[in-house]
Parts: structure tokens; C-alpha cells; sequence
């Protein structure tokens, strides 16, 4: 199947309310000039920050979409993914990814699991192993420091120190995660947040201008952007560093409009800016 631009396949959820996953990555990386082709892994009538959302589990579905693809001669220049709800439908999307990794697509796995030190509902140890497994056949993977600790079987802390990073990406490399990891809200000591970078174990920190509060999507648009920009031809580091730069501005922005954790961002008004 001819590509007119460049194509990404973005493996996420979707909700109907609530900007997060397939809502604000489509989007943003169709903004940059991107042709995103979602595959749904679940559908949700409003986030899990709600009370009792409608949920749709896709699991079955996913793997007749992802051969139809097939049949079609889909070609992807990248494959994303993210919220991965079932250990079947993460054997189904690794192969994907494989398939894909052959054909020398850049694979970004943004390995969803929890938040704030604990998983998510429905989540447990064997997925975390399962994801681990996904990791291997990453380019790029962008967890957030709790998913981080997880993926290296490493203590979760309130706050830590330089030693406690290199420690937790010697792991992840130790399990065979060795390529490029960006672990965001990483927490240091006097509420001082950074980005760690690391390519092939070399470890830079991005400093973070922290606004106090909390917004779904955030992570995903992180991600996107930096999916984007490492498609453009930037390097990693660049790439986090202009995921942030354009990630704090779109926050700040919603503070001042008054926005909430569960609503998300208001990406749209900074769309033609990324």
C-alpha cells in the first residue's frame, strides 16, 4: 500500500470523554504531518479516572484488525503503543511489533502499568512481565518512574537520588532494555522533578519547570511529541527536551483556564504550534 507521508500505527485505547491515549496522540502527531492508523485495544466511555466507565475489551477484535492490515499491505514507518489491557493482547501486539522491527519501523512503547508507585486496576505481576517482554523489541521506550520501577524490579521511593537512576536503568538494561529509555516525573528531593534520558546507558537529566498539579494525557502527549520529533530525525534527548518545552506550555495554559485531571489538556489551542 503506497504512503503518501510518513505512517504510524498507534496500539492504545480510546475514550469518549476525557482527553488521554488515542485522543490526544492522533492529533498531535497528525498535526505534525503524520499519518497515525489507530488500532484500539480497548474502548471506554470516559477514562478510569472516573466512577465506573463503560469498557469495551478489544482483545479479540485487535487481532482481526491487525490482519486485515495485513492482507491490505499496510507498510508503518513506527509503531506506538500504549494502554495494553490483556496478557493475550500483549502476545498479539509483541508479534506485531516484531513483525514490524524486521521491517525496520521505529517501535516507541510507552509501557502503561500504574501511577503514583501502585498498577493499575487489573494489572499485576504478570503483566509487568509481559511488557517487559514487549520492551526487548523497543527503539525507544518512554515509561514514567513508576512504570520504570516496575519494568526494573526496583524499589519504589517518594524521592531519589542520582545513584537510585543509574541503578534502576543498569536493571532495565540487565533485562535486555538496553536501547533508548526516557522516564518521566522522575521525583528528587525538595519536590524537584526531571526527565532522565538514557541511550545505550548513558544517562542525561532534563530539568523540569513543575507546575503543581496533576492532567491526564499528559504522558501521551509526551510520548507523541517525542515519537515525532525522533521521526523528524532528532535524537532522543532533543526530542524529550522539545516534548517538554511544548508539554509546559500547554499545562500552564490549562491551569490558567481553570482545567482538571479528569478533562485532561487543552491541546487544541497549541496544535499548530508543535
Amino acid at each position: 500500500m503506497k504512503k503518501l507521508i510518513k505512517r504510524i500505527a498507534a496500539v492504545n485505547d480510546i475514550s469518549t470523554f476525557g482527553k488521554c491515549s488515542l485522543t490526544v496522540a492522533i492529533p498531535a502527531l497528525s498535526s505534525m504531518g503524520y499519518e497515525v492508523c489507530p488500532i484500539v485495544t480497548s474502548y471506554l466511555s470516559a477514562h478510569t479516572g472516573f466512577e465506573n466507565p463503560v469498557f469495551v475489551d478489544m482483545t479479540e477484535h485487535s487481532q482481526a484488525v491487525i490482519s486485515h492490515l495485513k492482507e491490505l499491505d499496510v507498510e508503518f514507518d513506527s509503531v506506538y503503543t500504549g494502554y495494553i489491557p490483556t496478557l493475550n493482547q500483549m502476545e498479539t501486539v509483541k508479534k506485531f511489533v516484531i513483525e514490524n522491527k524486521v521491517k525496520k519501523s521505529l517501535i516507541m512503547i510507552d509501557p502503561v502499568l500504574g501511577d503514583d508507585g501502585k498498577l493499575y486496576s487489573y494489572f499485576d505481576n504478570s503483566h509487568i512481565k509481559k511488557m517487559r517482554e514487549l520492551c526487548l523489541f523497543s527503539d525507544v521506550i518512554t515509561p514514567n518512574y513508576t512504570e520504570a520501577c516496575f519494568l526494573a524490579n526496583y524499589e519504589y521511593k517518594e524521592s531519589v537520588t542520582h545513584e537510585d537512576v543509574e541503578k534502576i536503568i543498569f536493571k532495565l538494561n540487565g533485562f535486555g532494555i538496553t536501547n533508548k529509555i526516557v522516564i518521566t516525573s522522575v521525583p528528587f528531593v525538595n519536590d524537584e522533578k526531571k526527565i532522565v534520558v538514557s541511550e545505550y546507558g548513558e544517562i542525561e537529566y532534563i530539568d523540569c519547570e513543575y507546575i503543581k498539579g496533576d492532567y491526564c494525557g499528559a504522558g501521551d502527549v509526551f510520548s507523541s511529541v517525542v515519537l515525532g520529533k525522533m521521526l523528524e530525525g532528532k535524537n532522543v534527548l532533543d526530542s524529550s527536551k522539545e516534548a517538554h518545552t511544548f508539554l509546559k506550555k500547554i499545562i500552564a495554559e490549562t491551569k490558567k483556564m481553570g482545567g482538571s485531571w479528569e478533562q485532561g489538556l487543552i491541546l487544541e489551542k497549541f496544535l499548530n504550534e508543535i
